[in-house]
Protein backbone atom coordinates (compact mmCIF):
# COMPACT_ATOMS: atom_id res chain seq x y z
CA UNK A 1 0.00 0.00 0.00
CA UNK A 2 2.81 2.39 0.86
CA UNK A 3 4.45 1.70 -2.51
CA UNK A 4 1.23 2.51 -4.36
CA UNK A 5 0.88 5.85 -2.61
CA UNK A 6 4.53 6.63 -3.25
CA UNK A 7 4.06 5.72 -6.91
CA UNK A 8 1.04 8.08 -7.18
CA UNK A 9 3.02 10.90 -5.58
CA UNK A 10 5.90 10.30 -8.00
CA UNK A 11 3.51 10.28 -10.98
CA UNK A 12 1.91 13.52 -9.77
CA UNK A 13 5.31 15.15 -9.32
CA UNK A 14 6.36 13.92 -12.76
CA UNK A 15 3.25 15.46 -14.35
CA UNK A 16 3.90 18.79 -12.61
CA UNK A 17 7.53 18.72 -13.67
CA UNK A 18 6.50 17.94 -17.25
CA UNK A 19 4.04 20.86 -17.27
CA UNK A 20 6.74 23.15 -15.91
CA UNK A 21 9.18 21.94 -18.57
CA UNK A 22 6.64 22.58 -21.35
CA UNK A 23 6.03 26.09 -20.04
CA UNK A 24 9.75 26.84 -19.87
CA UNK A 25 10.36 25.55 -23.40
CA UNK A 26 7.39 27.55 -24.70
CA UNK A 27 8.67 30.72 -23.06
CA UNK A 28 12.16 30.10 -24.42
CA UNK A 29 10.71 29.82 -27.92
CA UNK A 30 8.54 32.94 -27.63
CA UNK A 31 11.26 35.08 -26.10
CA UNK A 32 14.10 33.50 -28.07
CA UNK A 33 12.47 34.17 -31.44
CA UNK A 34 12.05 37.80 -30.49
CA UNK A 35 15.74 38.14 -29.66
CA UNK A 36 16.80 36.26 -32.79
CA UNK A 37 14.83 38.70 -34.96
CA UNK A 38 16.29 41.60 -33.00
CA UNK A 39 19.87 40.42 -33.54
CA UNK A 40 19.25 39.84 -37.25
CA UNK A 41 17.86 43.37 -37.61
CA UNK A 42 20.94 44.87 -35.94
CA UNK A 43 23.27 42.75 -38.07
CA UNK A 44 21.56 43.57 -41.37
CA UNK A 45 19.72 46.83 -41.55
CA UNK A 46 18.36 46.12 -45.03
CA UNK A 47 16.03 43.44 -43.61
CA UNK A 48 13.15 45.81 -42.91
CA UNK A 49 10.46 43.08 -42.73
CA UNK A 50 12.41 41.46 -39.89
CA UNK A 51 12.45 44.81 -38.10
CA UNK A 52 8.66 44.94 -38.32
CA UNK A 53 8.40 41.33 -37.17
CA UNK A 54 10.72 42.07 -34.25
CA UNK A 55 8.68 45.12 -33.28
CA UNK A 56 5.42 43.19 -33.52
CA UNK A 57 6.71 40.27 -31.46
CA UNK A 58 8.21 42.56 -28.84
CA UNK A 59 4.99 44.57 -28.56
CA UNK A 60 2.81 41.48 -28.22
CA UNK A 61 5.18 39.37 -26.14
CA UNK A 62 2.88 39.62 -23.13
CA UNK A 63 -0.07 38.44 -25.20
CA UNK A 64 1.99 35.55 -26.57
CA UNK A 65 3.06 34.56 -23.07
CA UNK A 66 -0.58 34.69 -21.93
CA UNK A 67 -1.61 32.48 -24.85
CA UNK A 68 1.16 29.97 -24.24
CA UNK A 69 0.80 29.75 -20.46
CA UNK A 70 -2.95 30.15 -20.06
CA UNK A 71 -4.97 29.56 -23.21
CA UNK A 72 -2.93 26.67 -24.59
CA UNK A 73 -2.89 24.86 -21.24
CA UNK A 74 -4.92 21.65 -21.32
CA UNK A 75 -6.62 22.30 -17.98
CA UNK A 76 -7.83 25.73 -19.15
CA UNK A 77 -9.04 24.34 -22.47
CA UNK A 78 -10.96 21.60 -20.66
CA UNK A 79 -12.62 24.11 -18.31
CA UNK A 80 -13.52 26.39 -21.23
CA UNK A 81 -15.02 23.45 -23.10
CA UNK A 82 -17.10 22.48 -20.06
CA UNK A 83 -18.25 26.06 -19.54
CA UNK A 84 -19.21 26.58 -23.18
CA UNK A 85 -21.05 23.27 -23.39
CA UNK A 86 -23.03 23.98 -20.22
CA UNK A 87 -24.01 27.42 -21.53
CA UNK A 88 -25.06 25.90 -24.86
CA UNK A 89 -27.13 23.29 -23.07
CA UNK A 90 -28.84 25.97 -20.95
CA UNK A 91 -29.50 28.04 -24.08
CA UNK A 92 -30.95 25.04 -25.95
CA UNK A 93 -33.13 24.16 -22.95
CA UNK A 94 -34.42 27.75 -22.71
CA UNK A 95 -35.05 27.88 -26.45
CA UNK A 96 -36.99 24.61 -26.24
CA UNK A 97 -39.09 26.00 -23.37
CA UNK A 98 -39.87 29.16 -25.34
CA UNK A 99 -40.84 27.12 -28.41
CA UNK A 100 -43.07 24.92 -26.28
CA UNK A 101 -44.85 27.95 -24.76
CA UNK A 102 -45.33 29.58 -28.16
CA UNK A 103 -46.59 26.37 -29.78
CA UNK A 104 -49.07 25.69 -27.01
CA UNK A 105 -50.32 29.26 -26.98
CA UNK A 106 -51.29 29.05 -30.64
Amino acid sequence: MWKQQRKKVNESKFKKDLQWLKAVISLMIVMGLTWIFGVLVVEREELLPLAYLYTFMTAFQGVLIFLVLVVFTKAVRDQLRISILSKLQRFAKRKHQVCTVICYSL
